[in-house]
């Protein structure tokens, strides 16, 4: 390599330079090292040479690392004098941010280029402020150089977006980028849930069969984008799914029955939710939770509901007021091994209770509900909760029974009533929450009738391949 490079198609941006080790600041609240991957990377630079150079910019005359902590500190210990480094030219950049600043104040841009327009512009930002992206601090240190909080506060504060929709973006124009040229002038192009949704596909060959199939129509709606993946109908208990009863109200269950949602006194045999209540003031909202649950429950019916573990004993208080108390399960996000050594933020406490008179059997429950662990990232668990809501619906309600979630949000346990074949009713005061879940359940009845269609298409190629023996 040259002792000084021009990068391709962004020669005006971007410059590969060799920089004195010594001579880059690394900013204070830069996310701790990981030891174990300096030291791969130190063998593997040793071996094989460093592939992939740290990127740099420059402020006040001063290289300031963007990103390349690890690669940088394995050179150190390597001994290397200097490092090649992409060095950002920030002119460059703050031209182009003011441009996308422009286009995006612009009504006339679509979803999608929206989305791609933000996801670069969030890319640029922490270019330029480095220390804004997740990791660091974002507290700023007396001795840095630059101090900027994260892109999503910054730009929901401008333009008066929430911090969900600005990552919602962000995510589509990341994910979705690449396929630009499918996207721009398809049906897609203005249909944000939709996008959001092939967003959500993890494997980028499956992305782009997703959106294959849809353009050429070889999937009938954008419902079915999940059907593209076989995971998504393989061994779906589609029989159930299409004679499921599931109902949502936009409505606060406070106001029941004074409005538009009538839910009779005495008629729920299950009253099942996992509302997201977390701040101090959520407790009036248990404490209105608990009459009503004691007018909607049949007698003998049960209430299941699941808590922070820091609001189980008033939570409890105010249903012994109303409710009779039968059992308190654990919830485990994390696999065993991490829950020895980090139990207490690891639970959440599930509260079982029943009105009177005595339901006459003692429902054994197990003590501890384990959830599934389905990705690691960055050390991090992503867990599923519905393994906890689908054990106990088989546990305390049938087929004919009638479940109520009165704080559905975005319909995860009436999803799990729906896989059982269940009656089951939402309430959550949310639109935007009652619309995602209504779409939830279009989708699982789509992949349903999907899976149907293959059963038969399987069983007829058996039928005729046995009669032509």
């Amino acid at each position: 390599m040259s002792e000084k490079q021009q990068s391709g198609s962004k020669k005006d941006e971007i410059q590969i330079q060799y920089v004195n080790i010594n001579s880059i600041h690394v900013p204070e609240n830069r996310r701790k090292l990981n030891e174990e991957i300096v030291k791969e990377l130190q063998a593997s630079i040793r071996d094989v040479g460093l592939l992939s150079p740290i990127n740099v910019t420059q402020k006040n005359g001063t290289i300031i690392l963007s990103a390349g902590d690890h690669r940088l500190e394995a050179c150190r210990r390597l001994g290397w004098e200097k490092i090649p480094a992409i060095v950002l030219n920030l002119d460059s950049l703050n031209l182009e941010a003011a441009a996308l600043d422009e286009n995006l104040v612009r009504a006339e841009l679509s979803d999608f280029e929206r989305s791609i327009t933000l996801a670069r512009r969030k890319e640029i930002y922490e270019l330029l402020h480095p220390e804004s992206k997740k990791g660091g601090t974002r507290r700023p240190k007396p001795n840095d150089l630059v101090s900027a909080p994260p892109f999503t506060k910054v730009h929901s504060a401008r333009t008066g977006e929430t911090k969900s929709e600005v990552e919602y973006q962000v995510k589509v124009g990341k994910a979705l980028g690449p396929f630009a040229e499918k996207i721009r002038g398809s049906t897609l192009e203005n249909k944000f849930v939709d996008l959001l949704k092939l967003s959500r596909v993890k494997d980028d060959r499956q992305r782009e069969a997703a959106i294959d199939s849809i353009l050429t129509k070889k999937a009938g709606s954008v419902a079915e984008i999940e059907n593209v993946i076989p995971a998504a109908w393989e061994n779906l208990p589609w029989q159930e799914i299409l004679v499921a009863d599931i109902k949502i109200y936009n409505d606060d269950f406070k106001s029941v029955n004074r409005g538009r949602t009538v839910i009779p006194p005495n008629s729920v045999d299950l009253l099942i939710s996992d509302p997201d209540w977390i701040s101090k003031n959520a407790l009036s909202n248990w404490e209105e939770l608990a009459p009503f649950a004691r007018r909607v429950l049949r007698p003998r019916a049960f209430a299941i509901v699941f808590l922070q573990s820091r609001f189980l004993r008033p939570v409890m208080q105010a249903l012994d007021e109303k409710l009779h108390y039968h059992w308190t399960c654990c919830g485990l996000s994390h696999d065993d091994e991490e829950v020895r050594s980090n139990f207490r933020s690891n639970w959440r406490p599930i509260l079982i209770y029943y009105k009177g008179p005595h339901p006459g059997k003692h429902l054994l429950v197990d003590d501890v509900l384990r959830t599934n662990v389905t990705s690691r990232r960055e050390g991090k668990s992503e867990t599923r909760i519905e393994a906890s809501y689908s054990y106990l619906l088989k546990k305390f309600a049938t087929k004919e029974s009638m479940i109520l979630d009165p704080v559905c949000g975005d319909g995860a346990i009436l999803i799990e009533a729906a896989k059982l074949g269940m009656k089951a009713k939402g309430i959550d005061r949310y639109k935007a929450r009652c619309d995602r879940a209504e779409k939830l359940f279009e989708v699982l009845k789509s992949n349903a009738l999907v899976a149907k269609n293959k059963e038969k298409k399987r069983t007829s190629k058996s039928g005729s391949a046995k009669s032509s023996e």
